[in-house]
Order: structure tokens, then C-alpha cells, then sequence
């Protein structure tokens, strides 16, 4: 299944404006930003675009105005994730006739040379070894974590279903967001700097 997320242009330019507005703790506020007057009639329909293709998680919209959206980490990476889609998806049909065994494909190119690897393709493999390093830790997070415990577990789980089913990257990497910002929560814990050193950067 594609994972191919495309908007209108209008949209799309709304993505450009929160992007270069941001301040950080995913969330962009009307005060970050200066949203054009064309667009302001049609804010809320564009909010529930970004909301609709997964790219923010909700938002609010005030009488007075003012909104707030709590944003995913696959806003800042849309362009970028499309561009690669787009790559993969386009592709010539070829015919070929008799038993061919280890042929290499190469389209649109001239006088260069292919690699089978796909060097910014999702690494389900590396996330899988990472929550596995995180979890042998399991029986120290009521310690470390006091409360947040139960939620850095059911995150955890969560990742471990996406990666069953290799789907939903976008998602796997606001989970691990979710637990990076859980750890550097917990202050003077070696557990949680572990856990933080361990998680990449989105």
C-alpha cells in the first residue's frame, strides 16, 4: 500500500508558512506566523486538509480569531517525502520474453551507475533494534519513570505493531518524538539519557 501523501497547492503553501514559522514543542500558534488574506476565509477547510492527510494531530480555532495546531514531524519532511514518493512510484512498463535472472533496471539515465539500496528509505530495522535496546529497561521504567511509565510502555507497543506491519513511518517517528521528549523529561535518570542518546534525530 502507497503511503503517498499529496495535497492541493493552496495547502501546500500553507505547509511552507507554518514550516518557516515554527518555534518548536510541535505546536504553531496564529501569533508564529502571517497568514495571507487569501487565505484566511479558507483557514479552517486547510486545517482539516493537513488534519485529514496526517500531517497535524488537531487543532483550535478561537472567536477571536486565533488558532493553535499540534503538529506531527511529517509536516517538516511533506515536500521532501513526496519528492522520494513521487520518484517511486513513476516508472516505465518493460516487456521482456525468455528467463532473465539478475537484471538491474535503470531508466532515465545515462552513463552512471545503480545501487539496489534506497539511501533515505525508512529503516524499520534499525527502530526495531532501538525499541528492543529501550525495553530491556522495562523493569527499571516505574523506577525512572514514575507515572510516565505506563505511557513510554504503550508507546513502545504501539511502535512495535506499526513495525509488524512496516507501514505508517510518519507515525513510528512522532512515537519516538514522543518518547525522546518523555526521557529528556526525566532528569538525572542514566536510563533516560540512554533512551535519548538512542533516538535519532527527525
Amino acid at each position: 500500500m502507497s503511503s503517498f501523501v499529496k495535497v492541493d497547492k493552496m495547502t501546500e503553501q500553507l505547509i511552507s508558512i507554518l514550516c518557516a514559522g515554527y518555534k518548536g514543542n510541535y505546536v504553531i500558534k496564529s501569533d508564529d506566523v502571517e497568514i495571507p488574506k487569501y487565505m484566511n476565509s479558507n483557514l479552517k477547510t486547510l486545517f482539516n486538509v493537513l488534519q485529514e492527510h496526517g500531517l497535524i494531530s488537531g487543532y483550535s480555532y478561537y472567536i477571536s480569531g486565533n488558532w493553535l495546531l499540534n503538529i506531527y514531524p511529517c509536516l517538516f519532511t511533506y515536500f521532501e517525502d513526496n519528492k522520494e514518493n513521487m520518484k517511486k512510484e513513476s516508472y516505465n512498463v518493460n516487456n521482456f520474453y525468455g528467463n532473465l535472472a539478475g537484471v538491474q533496471i535503470q531508466q532515465g539515465t545515462s552513463n552512471s551507475q545503480q545501487t539496489q539500496k534506497n539511501a533515505r528509505q525508512f529503516d524499520f530495522e534499525e527502530v526495531d533494534r532501538i525499541v528492543k535496546n529501550i525495553k530491556k529497561y522495562d523493569d527499571m521504567f516505574d523506577t525512572e519513570f514514575g507515572d510516565k511509565a505506563v505511557e513510554l510502555r504503550a508507546k513502545l507497543n504501539d511502535i512495535e505493531t506499526l513495525l509488524s506491519s512496516k507501514q505508517d513511518p510518519c507515525k513510528i517517528r512522532m512515537l519516538l518524538l514522543d518518547i525522546k521528549n518523555l526521557a529528556i523529561g526525566i532528569g538525572g535518570s542514566l536510563i533516560a539519557s540512554g533512551i535519548v542518546s538512542q533516538i535519532p534525530h527527525f
